[in-house]
């Protein structure tokens, strides 16, 4: 574990070190909120101010790491979002309705070969999903979940992060030798 979180570290190195010295936008790939909390104390000790997470939504679980030149505020780099995030819809045909979850989207993304950090949140709602993806990756999620035989027949489409859908998150109660526990 502590190799990984050294691995993470040196990237973050090398990316603060092209942004400052290219005075370019740059981003990491997706990182967990565990990952995140472990970054975000790593860039504090370096005293690295010119930086954001964001994945897509407010409110999403997973997030790239962007770093900004001293050029730019935070607003004028954040209008660079949609030129490194999009999002894949997934229409699903009628008879299909309500018939996947969210480890159904996994489990099928994961069948192409894509590594976990390349995409962020599923967010999985009654006629499909919206899978935040970075640009670099839209047209091969685009060209290829509609081979497998899964998706077939539904609508595969690259949208704009700003109509992704918003989903309620739902929550079931699960009971284990009389504890409770909350799962998504």
């Amino acid at each position: 574990m502590k190799e990984k979180e050294n691995l993470i570290f040196a990237k973050i190195d090398d990316k603060i070190k092209f942004c400052t010295s290219k005075k370019q936008i740059t981003h990491t790939d997706f990182f967990t909120e565990p990952e995140i909390l472990k970054i975000e104390k790593y860039l504090s000790s370096l005293k690295f101010k010119n930086y954001f997470f964001f994945g897509g939504l407010e409110e999403s679980d997973r997030k790239m790491l962007f770093f900004y030149p001293d050029k730019l505020t935070f607003e004028m780099a954040f209008k660079n979002i949609n030129s490194i995030l999009n999002a894949i819809r997934i229409t699903l045909p009628n008879n299909l309705i309500s018939s996947f979850q969210h480890r159904d989207y996994l489990s099928t993304i994961m069948k192409l070969g894509i590594i976990r950090e390349k995409f962020g949140d599923i967010i999985v709602y009654d006629k499909g999903a919206d899978i935040i993806v970075q640009n670099e990756n839209t047209k091969y999620f685009k060209e290829n979940l509609n081979e497998l035989t899964r998706f077939k027949k539904s609508t595969i489409e690259i949208i704009d992060i700003s109509n992704i859908k918003k989903s309620t998150r739902k929550f079931r109660r699960i009971f284990y030798n009389s504890k409770f526990y909350e799962n998504r």
